[in-house]
């Protein structure tokens, strides 16, 4: 439906048009009704974060999402409703060897060299894009450069899911800062907006404790990044079994539809060779025997709050949650902060007094 034909006459660049809540019924009901692409973590059109330490295993999973998106297929113990699509992954990060050696078997030949085989056959649909060397042009934003480069990748593949691995080679800035996050932000949406993308975005969180429960404030820039994304989820380090390649799947945010993968529902998975010549995720057990459906079974009580040291990095780290906390409810508790940053209430109280001694100096 077209803006407000008044209001666009009287102010064609105005930032806001009028629709009654009747006409948006009626316009939302001429619309399909997005798939799930991976169960009620990623929907159609949305905009998501996908986040985690370094090293948990987020391209595994990213890369799994991709390829079953591309086949039309489900990952099991997790929904895939629509059919085969155009995918185009931007891997940042992987170098060619690096990515074959999760999608190929490795042997030691009769020379004693190690070499890869039986490469995994990819559908046609999945295209990778790779950092060129370019120089942006003169008088050009440097982000605004690499979000045309993308619409152009995307419609050379016709793909409407664009994977951007990881976010840190748009943030020319950083993401530390309020406003840094914020103009990366709203140049996102308006991609997703303007184009019809879905984008699942990877990132990752700042140095924490390796067995810490995972919040949408770990996310560097969260308070002004949990504004403008549609969902959020993570991929966390897990005690199950004793196994170093068992991990949980929690979501942080969902605008959609409910969470159904929160902190006391989380999905228990293994990073492991679900083929010979492919890496990627399975999950443990149905969840109707899954012991471990609450996030806090999957964490070592060797980290608890109550034992561990707290180092000048971890201090930092919790002061900065402080600050976020505070910025988007100033009126909030001490005891309320001290849930939400994972500190006792006394602690919080000697952050604020540090916070506001040396703002007064």
């Amino acid at each position: 439906m077209a803006r407000n034909k008044q209001i666009t006459e009287s102010k064609a660049n105005a930032p806001f048009y009028l629709i009654s809540a009747n006409d948006r019924m009626e316009r939302a009901s001429k619309q399909s009704v997005p798939n799930m692409l991976f169960s009620e973590c990623i929907y159609e059109k949305d905009l998501t974060v996908l986040f985690a330490p370094a090293g948990v295993g987020k391209t595994v999973l990213a890369m799994h999402i991709a390829d079953s998106i591309s086949q039309g297929k489900s990952i099991e113990g997790f929904k895939n409703e629509a059919p085969a699509q155009p995918v185009v992954y931007f891997d940042l990060e992987l170098s060619d060897v690096q990515f074959q050696g999760r999608y190929a078997k490795k042997i030691v030949g009769f020379d004693n060299k190690k070499k890869f085989i039986d490469n995994n056959k990819w559908s046609k649909n999945l295209g990778i894009a790779l950092f060129d060397l370019y120089d942006t042009p003169k008088g050009v934003d440097e982000v605004d450069f690499l979000m045309e480069g993308i619409i152009e990748m995307a419609n050379k593949a016709k793909s409407k899911i664009i994977f951007i691995d990881n976010i840190s080679w748009l943030a020319s800035q950083g993401m530390e800062k309020s406003k840094d996050a914020s103009v990366l932000m709203k140049k996102l949406t308006n991609l997703k907006r303007d184009n019809g993308f879905t984008l699942i975005v990877l990132a990752h969180t700042p140095k924490r404790l390796k067995w810490q429960p995972i919040e949408l404030m770990d996310l560097a820039g969260s308070a002004l990044i949990g504004n403008f994304i549609d969902a959020c989820f993570t991929i966390n380090y897990s005690t199950f079994e004793g196994d170093k390649n068992s991990r949980y799947i929690k979501q942080l945010k969902c605008r959609f539809s409910e969470m159904i993968f929160h902190s006391e529902s989380v999905k228990t998975v293994k990073l492991a060779r679900v083929k010979e010549n492919f890496t990627g995720i399975e999950v443990c057990v149905p969840d109707e025997l899954d012991n471990y459906n609450s996030e806090r079974n999957h964490l070592s009580k060797v980290d608890n709050p109550a034992t561990v040291i707290v180092t000048p990095e971890v201090s930092d780290n919790n002061k900065k949650k402080t600050v976020e906390v505070l910025q988007e409810n100033p009126d909030a508790s001490s005891r309320d902060i001290a849930k939400l940053v994972g500190v006792s209430h006394t602690t919080v109280q000697k952050y604020t007094n540090e916070l506001f001694n040396n703002n007064g100096q």
